[in-house]
């Protein structure tokens, strides 16, 4: 999902990712559902802590396919796209994201704008800051790299699986 400078570093399909999506809605409503660009994300951010240049950050393209891969594996709305009219649209901006390092154990801090519109009407009907927090340690993975991609993954699908969560709820009243 995020490129890094080792090339042992390697991340996992989205399609993979897409299937640790736990969050299977149990109603569906029967409505199509657009996702915008996802804003606010980068790719590296300068490290001081290693040797390398730059560390891995959250993507704006990458998180946009795991959003639309794990709303469509949800079963919330009749279709999800990123290219077709739709009832409801999806804007997802990046607000924060800090990763503990250097150490064993590395935190993920996530804060993720959404907002969902109702495209005939123009209007928003739901909003929220979604904040995940994820941790790994060198117990569950020892390299460091591989660890602060990894975590990345998890904090991603975390936040994501909070987002469908969420917005079922929002149907449900």
């Amino acid at each position: 999902m995020l490129i890094i400078g080792c090339a042992t570093t390697q991340t996992r399909p989205i399609e993979q990712l897409t299937s640790e999506a736990t969050v299977q809605a149990s109603r569906k409503v029967d409505k199509t559902l657009l996702i915008l660009p996802v804003t606010g994300g980068e790719k590296y951010e300068q490290s001081i802590w290693s040797i390398r240049p730059k560390t891995p950050k959250i993507n704006n393209e990458e998180f946009l396919l795991l959003l639309l891969g794990g709303l469509q594996k949800s079963g919330l709305f009749r279709e999800v796209s990123t290219r077709a009219t739709s009832d409801y649209a999806l804007r997802a901006e990046v607000i924060f994201q800090d990763i503990t390092m250097p150490g064993m154990t590395n935190t993920l801090m996530l804060l993720v704008h959404y907002e969902l519109m109702d495209l005939e009407s123009d209007r928003i009907i739901w909003k929220e800051n979604i904040y995940t927090q994820s941790e790994l340690s060198s117990k569950d993975i020892f390299v460091g790299e591989v660890r602060v991609v990894r975590l990345l993954e998890k904090g991603l699908v975390a936040n994501m699986n909070t987002l469908i969560q969420r917005i079922e709820q929002r149907f449900s009243n």
